[in-house]
C-alpha cells in the first residue's frame, strides 16, 4: 500500500511540471509558447510514469493536451482513445488474450521445454527458454511471454531448490526480460513498432510496409537472442549446478500435452492475421488485394474477434468477448492512447519543437558521416531509453530523427527499423518499459542489486551489437 502524502506530493510535482510551460517563457527562437506547454506536458507524464504509475499519468496528461490550446479537451480524448492507433492496439489485445486463455502459449513452451536438444544440458535448456519467450513475444507481446515462461520456470527453480539467494533467478530473469522484450519489436500490432511506424507515417506521409520491416528487423532480433544467451554462459556466468542436478525434475514439471481445438484454432488465427497483414505487398492487383489493403490490419483482427465470438466449442464461444474487454490491458491501452496526441502537439509546426531540435542538431548531424551518424543514433537512444518510457521516446524521436537522417542521406524507412533496437534495450528502470515493470516486481525472486548489474551489461553489448549489425543496415537501404 503506498504512501498518501507522498502520492499526493508525486502528483502536485507532476502537475506543476506539466503547467510551468504556462509560465516558463521560450528558451530558443524556433519554439513557441505553445511549445512551451507541449514540453512542460511532456516531462510531467514521465515524471507520473517514473514516481507514480503508467495509468493516472497517461490520463491527466490526455486532458493536459486538452486543456493547451493545441486541442479541445473533447478533440484530444477522441483522438487519444477514437484514432486508429488505439483501436487496432485494443484489437490486438484481444487476439493475444485469446492466445493466452485458450492455452496456446502455455502448449508452445511445454512443447518447445520437452525438445530432447533442450534436455541434454541445462544451458540448451536456458537457449530454448529463451528461443520460446522471443516466439510468443512475437506473437503476442513480452509482458505475457515473460508471464507464461515465468509460470513454468519458477516451478522448475523449486523443484530444484534454487532461491533467490542463488542469484541464478536474477541473472536468468534479466535475459528472460531482454529477449521477450527483442521479441515484441517486429510487427506492427506491438507498441513500439506501432509508435514507429506512426511517427514514419506523419512524417512521409506513407504507411511503412509491413513485411519489409519485418524482414528488416528479424535477422538482427533472432541473432541479439543467441548474443544475450552467449553473453550470459561466457560473460555473466551464473552457478548453474542446482538446475544441472536437478534437471530430471523438468520433465516432471514440464509435461507435454495434446494440442486441443481452441488452440489450433489460434494458431490458424495467428498465420491468417499475419499473411493479411504482409502478403499484399506481394500479391498482383486483385480484388483480393483490394479487401485486404481495406481491412487492414485494424479489420482483420476485428474479423477474428468476431469470429472468435461465433464459434462455439463444447457449448462455449472460442472467445467470451464481454470477459475479454474487462481483461484488457488499460494501463498499456492509456499509455498508447496518450502518445497519440501528445506526440502530434509536440510534432506540430505551431510549436516549433522539431525545428529547434533540427536546427540544434542538424548543423551538427549533417556533417557526420553515415557509420558515425547511425552510432550516435544507436547510442543516444540507448542511453535515454533506460529513464524514459521506451514507448513514448520511440513516438517522439522516429518524426525528429527522420529529417535529419534524409539530410545525412539514409533511407527514413531504415532509420525507423534502426531506431526500435535501442529502444527494446529499456531495463534499467522500471517506468522504462512494461516488462522491466514486470520482472522487477518479482522481488521474491530478483535482487535489485544484481539485476542492474547485469542489465547494465547487457545494454552496453546491446550497444555493441547493434553497431556491428550497422552495415546490414546500410546494406538494405
Amino acid at each position: 500500500m503506498r504512501d498518501k502524502k507522498t502520492f499526493y506530493l508525486h502528483v502536485i510535482i507532476m502537475l506543476c511540471i506539466m503547467f510551468c510551460g504556462w509560465i516558463i517563457p521560450p528558451f530558443h527562437a524556433s519554439i513557441t509558447p505553445l511549445g512551451m506547454r507541449a514540453i512542460g506536458i511532456f516531462f510531467g507524464v514521465i515524471y507520473g510514469w517514473m514516481m507514480l504509475d503508467l495509468l493516472l499519468p497517461s490520463l491527466v496528461g490526455i486532458f493536459a493536451v486538452g486543456w493547451s490550446g493545441f486541442y479541445s479537451v473533447s478533440g484530444a480524448l477522441s483522438t487519444a482513445w477514437g484514432g486508429n492507433t488505439t483501436i487496432q492496439f485494443a484489437v490486438f489485445l484481444m487476439v493475444i488474450d485469446y492466445m493466452n486463455t485458450s492455452g496456446m502459449s502455455d502448449w508452445m513452451a511445454r512443447w518447445a521445454i520437452n525438445l530432447k536438444f533442450a534436455q541434454k544440458n541445462v544451458w540448451n535448456l536456458i537457449l530454448v527458454i529463451y528461443y520460446i519467450g522471443f516466439f510468443i513475444a512475437c506473437m503476442t507481446n513480452g509482458v505475457l511471454s515473460n508471464v507464461v515462461l515465468w509460470g513454468f520456470c519458477s516451478k522448475i527453480f523449486e523443484e530444484c531448490g534454487i532461491t533467490k539467494e542463488d542469484k541464478l533467478p536474477t541473472y536468468f530473469l534479466s535475459g528472460l526480460l531482454i529477449t521477450a522484450m527483442i521479441g515484441s519489436s517486429l510487427f506492427p500490432w506491438q507498441t513500439v513498432p506501432l509508435a514507429a511506424m506512426n511517427g514514419y507515417l506523419s512524417i512521409t506521409g506513407q504507411a511503412l510496409d509491413p513485411a519489409w520491416f519485418f524482414a528488416c528487423r528479424f535477422p538482427c532480433a533472432f541473432l541479439f537472442v543467441f548474443a544475450v544467451w552467449a553473453f550470459m554462459r561466457w560473460v555473466i556466468r551464473p552457478d548453474v549446478s542446482k538446475l544441472q542436478n536437478g534437471m530430471n525434475n523438468v520433465r516432471e514439471v514440464v509435461t507435454v500435452r495434446a494440442i486441443r481445438v481452441p488452440e489450433l484454432v489460434g494458431f490458424v488465427a495467428v498465420a491468417v492475421l499475419l499473411l493479411g497483414v504482409c502478403v499484399p505487398t506481394f500479391l498482383p492487383d486483385s480484388l483480393l488485394k483490394s479487401v485486404l489493403k481495406a481491412l487492414g490490419a485494424t479489420g482483420i483482427g476485428s474479423l477474428i474477434v468476431i469470429v472468435f465470438g461465433i464459434l462455439h466449442y463444447e457449448g462455449k464461444p472460442l472467445m467470451d468477448i464481454a470477459a475479454t474487454f474487462r481483461r484488457l490491458n488499460w494501463t498499456l491501452l492509456a499509455v498508447v492512447a496518450c502518445t497519440i496526441p501528445l506526440c502530434n502537439f509536440i510534432e506540430a509546426d505551431e510549436c516549433g519543437i522539431v525545428a529547434a531540435i533540427t536546427s540544434v542538431l542538424g548543423p551538427t548531424l549533417n556533417h557526420l558521416n553515415v557509420v558515425v551518424y547511425c552510432a550516435f543514433v544507436v547510442i543516444f537512444i540507448t542511453l535515454v531509453t533506460q529513464v524514459t518510457h521506451n514507448v513514448v521516446l520511440c513516438a517522439i524521436m522516429t518524426p525528429i530523427l527522420i529529417p535529419i537522417s534524409t539530410m545525412v542521406g539514409i533511407n527514413p524507412a531504415v532509420v525507423t527499423a534502426m531506431i526500435i533496437s535501442p529502444c527494446m534495450t529499456a531495463v534499467m528502470m522500471p517506468a522504462a518499459s512494461a516488462n522491466a515493470a514486470f520482472i522487477y516486481g518479482l522481488t521474491d525472486w530478483v535482487d535489485n542489486k544484481h539485476m542492474l548489474k547485469c542489465n547494465g551489461m547487457i545494454v552496453l553489448m546491446s550497444i555493441v551489437f547493434t553497431l556491428c549489425f550497422l552495415p546490414y543496415y546500410l546494406f538494405i537501404s
